[in-house]
């Protein structure tokens, strides 16, 4: 037996094993690492960072959140995204913007968007994307409201109705947010025919298309909100609520023989409190007595000294205080339908003076009517209004 100093292994042996153990640890770490992605992105049975629960369904005429939760949904528009001419540079769509929505009472924001864009510029829908998740993040449930007019960079031919652009238009922007829990779908901003009040043939339009008249005499197609409906899930968006505005803004009463398909829908109206709908009775007629069966979301309203046209203001007639009492009076019949609603909206001269304090508008005393206004609105009321909720 020989004893002494054992020999040294060779060279190759020692490379040998620092490559194994070198894969070892690479594969340990990449393993934490998809871990942590699975457990912090895959699961939703944690609620996410911003307190968010989606996604959201309709039972009867509630809205519900994923845990079954009824959930009324209070926020305020910003546009600009949806106008050819300023979506590129417009800067009303800052974390700081939601986060400012959030810290007044805000739990959600519609966002308005070019139809025709989606399909003409490669970069729209991603920074759609990036948009939705800043507001998401702030803890806002979003409603993607689609645009087809002329300030969209659209063509228009007198018939503010679903053309079959639409189609194509919602399949796309429902792929892309089709494992978005927090958002809802509004299928057409302000359907209505130029041809005066709706009537059931109007109706049968605004649910299933065919064809309609221009005003200039041409036949134009159109599409449904139904095949709008099948559009999105088609296009993967299965779960997440659609929003059917009424034809010509008519009244949600009017809807039970008309209403989609689809059963994961709310039904949405426009107002300005012209046309008489200033008192509990209109409002019963228009929608309240149609939220005990039917989940309604007021999409858009507002109260506007600087509005464009006189019926927003002028023509209403009031004082500082009857306009005061006005919103007030609104907002609380609102909460008491259990009704989810919009303010128009939260972008200077409206509900804010200006996007870097976000400062509150308030009505001015004496009330003074004009577009020219630019730090009169509503703000104070419904910052005020849904800082007491809670």
């Amino acid at each position: 037996m020989l004893v002494g100093p054992r020999p040294a292994r060779p060279v190759r042996n020692r490379r040998v094993r620092a490559k194994i153990l070198l894969v070892v640890v690479v594969g340990l770490a990449v393993g934490v690492g998809i871990a942590l992605v699975l457990g912090t992105r895959g699961s939703r049975n944690a609620p996410p960072p911003s307190g968010l629960q989606g996604p959201l369904h309709v039972r009867g005429a509630q809205l519900l959140d994923a845990m079954g939760r009824p959930l009324q949904l209070r926020g305020a528009q910003i546009q600009s995204y949806n106008v050819a001419r300023t979506y590129r540079t417009t800067d009303w769509f800052s974390q700081s913007a939601f986060e400012a929505m959030r810290s007044w009472g805000m739990n959600e924001v519609r966002i308005p968007f070019s139809g025709c864009l989606v399909t003409a510029d490669p970069g729209y829908v991603p920074g759609l994307v990036r948009i939705v998740g800043r507001a998401e993040a702030a803890g806002l449930y979003v409603v993607l409201a689609l645009f087809s007019d002329r300030r969209a960079g659209c063509s228009f031919d007198g018939v503010p109705m679903p053309h079959l652009d639409s189609v194509e238009e919602w399949r796309q922007v429902a792929s892309t947010f089709r494992a978005d829990g927090e958002v809802l779908f509004d299928l057409f901003n302000e359907p209505h025919l130029p041809t005066g009040a709706p009537t059931a043939a109007d109706w049968q339009l605004w649910k299933r298309g065919g064809t309609a008249v221009t005003p200039s005499g041409t036949k134009v197609q159109l599409v449904g909100l139904d095949q709008l409906a099948s559009a999105l899930r088609g296009g993967g968006a299965l779960s997440q609520p659609v929003v059917a505005e009424t034809l010509g803004g008519g009244a949600i009463t009017d809807l039970p023989s008309h209403q989609l398909n689809d059963a994961n829908a709310l039904y949405s109206l426009h107002t300005y409190f012209g046309d008489g709908r200033t008192t509990p009775e209109a409002w019963d007629r228009l929608f309240g007595d149609a939220s005990s069966t039917l989940p309604v979301y007021i999409g858009e309203w507002a109260f506007l000294p600087n509005g464009m046209y006189p019926a927003m203001c002028k023509d209403l007639h009031l004082t500082t205080a009857a306009a005061q009492d006005l919103v007030l009076e609104f907002m609380s019949y609102l909460d008491s339908h259990r009704m989810s609603y919009n303010v128009w909206s939260f972008t200077p001269a409206h509900l804010i003076v200006d996007e870097t304090r976000f400062k509150p508008t308030t009505l001015p005393d004496p009330l003074v009517c004009a577009p020219s206004l630019t730090t009169a609105g509503m703000g104070a009321l419904y910052k005020t209004h849904l800082q007491a909720r809670g």
